[in-house]
C-alpha cells in the first residue's frame, strides 16, 4: 500500500507540473514520466490491477458521456465525411502498423495498436488487455498524439488560409438547455460505467472493460438523457493510466527506446499525408470549409480539437460531432479488428 501511495503522489505531482508547462496530454504524460522514473530509479514504483481497472472504467465513462442526443441528431450531416475519415484512418493504421512490424521493432499486435488513432490514455490500457507491449504502445501513441495535437494544426495553419465564412453558417440549431450536473449524477455515471466494465471483462471481449463501460454510459446518456464525469475525475483517470503505463517501463525497456525512432518516423510519414489528403477530399466532395475539413481528419482528441479549432478560427459543431464519433468508433471497433486480424494471421502475442 505504501508503494502505491508513493506512486500516486509522485505521478500526481509530475502530472500537474506537465499540465502547468502546457505539454499536450500533460496529466497523462507527466504521470507516465513520473512513474517510469520512480520505477527505474527506486523500488517504489507500483500500480495494482485495481488501478488499471479504475482507469479503464473512467476512460470509458468519459468517452461515453460525450455522446448524447445532439451528436445523434447531427449524424445526418456528418455521416459521409465520417465514413471517409474512418476508411482513411483504418488504411493508415494498417499501413503504418505493418511497416513498423516489418522493421522488427515489435510484434504485429503491438505495432498495429501503436498506430490506432484513439486516445493515448485509452490505447495502452487496451494493449494491456490484449497482451501487447504496453510501454512501446504508450511511447508511439505519444508520437501519434503529438502529430495530431501539435504538428498537424501547425501544418494546417501554414497550408490552408482562414475562411471568411463561419463554418457553421446555415447549420445553427437551437441547443436544448443542459441538464443540471452534480455529484449524484457523477456517482451514478461511475456506477454504470463500473457495471459495464465488469460485464465487458466477464464477456471476454478484447478491451472489454473500457468498451463495456463506454457502451453502458452511452446507453445511459441516450435513454436517461444525462451522463456526467467531472474533469477532476478525468484527470485522476489520466494519472492512474500514466502511473500504470509508467510502471511497465523498466531499465531494459528504456534502453530499447533507440529502436523506436524508425517506427516513430513511420507514424509521422503515414498519418500526416493521409490526414491532409482526407481533409482535401472532404472539402472537395462535401463542400466543407478547408480548415474544418482538415481538423476533422486530424487524429487528435475531441477535447484537444475544440481548443485547437478555436485557435485556428474554426467554430463548428459538426467538427466536434465528427471527432466524438471517430473516438467512440475507434475504441469500439479498431481493437476488435486488430485482435481478429492477428488471430487470423497467427500473430497473437505469446
Amino acid at each position: 500500500m505504501l508503494r502505491f501511495l508513493i506512486t500516486l503522489l509522485v505521478c500526481t505531482a509530475a502530472g500537474l507540473l506537465a499540465k502547468r508547462c502546457r505539454i499536450p496530454g500533460g496529466m497523462l504524460v507527466g504521470a507516465l514520466i513520473g512513474a517510469a522514473a520512480l520505477n527505474v530509479l527506486t523500488p517504489y514504483g507500483y500500480m495494482p490491477y485495481a488501478g488499471r481497472f479504475a482507469a479503464q472504467v473512467a476512460a470509458g465513462a468519459y468517452i461515453g458521456a460525450l455522446f448524447d442526443h445532439q451528436q445523434l441528431k447531427s449524424i445526418r450531416r456528418v455521416w459521409k465525411p465520417y465514413l471517409l475519415i474512418m476508411a482513411f484512418f483504418l488504411t493508415a493504421n494498417l499501413l503504418a502498423g505493418f511497416l513498423i512490424w516489418r522493421t522488427g521493432a515489435c510484434d504485429l499486435m503491438t505495432a498495429l495498436l501503436c498506430c490506432v488513432p484513439g486516445g493515448m490514455s485509452d490505447t495502452p490500457l487496451i494493449a494491456a488487455d490484449l497482451g501487447a507491449d504496453v510501454g512501446t504502445v504508450a511511447i508511439l501513441q505519444f508520437v501519434r498524439m503529438v502529430t495530431g495535437v501539435v504538428l498537424m494544426p501547425w501544418v494546417i495553419a501554414f497550408l490552408v488560409p482562414p475562411s471568411q465564412t463561419p463554418a457553421d453558417a446555415g447549420q445553427a440549431e437551437e441547443k436544448p438547455a443542459k441538464a443540471p450536473k452534480g455529484l449524484p449524477l457523477a456517482a451514478a455515471t461511475v456506477a454504470v460505467a463500473a457495471v459495464g466494465g465488469g460485464l465487458g471483462k466477464a464477456a471476454g471481449i478484447p478491451a472489454g472493460i473500457l468498451v463495456g463501460s463506454m457502451v453502458l454510459v452511452i446507453a445511459m446518456n441516450l435513454i436517461y438523457g444525462r451522463a456526467y464525469l467531472p474533469m477532476p475525475l478525468k484527470r485522476a483517470a489520466q494519472v492512474l493510466s500514466g502511473a500504470y503505463i509508467g510502471c511497465t517501463l523498466t531499465p531494459e525497456r528504456i534502453a530499447q527506446l533507440q529502436a523506436l525512432i524508425l517506427p516513430a518516423v513511420i507514424i509521422l510519414a503515414v498519418y500526416v499525408p493521409v490526414s491532409l489528403l482526407c481533409g482535401w477530399l472532404i472539402t472537395r466532395l462535401f463542400h466543407r470549409e478547408p480548415r474544418e475539413a482538415m481538423l476533422s481528419s486530424t487524429p487528435g482528441g475531441a477535447s484537444d480539437m475544440a481548443l485547437i479549432a478555436a485557435d485556428l478560427g474554426v467554430e463548428s459543431a459538426d467538427l466536434m460531432v465528427t471527432q466524438v464519433l471517430r473516438m467512440v468508433s475507434v475504441v469500439l471497433l479498431f481493437p476488435q479488428l486488430v485482435y481478429r486480424l492477428c488471430a487470423w494471421l497467427g500473430q497473437l502475442p505469446g
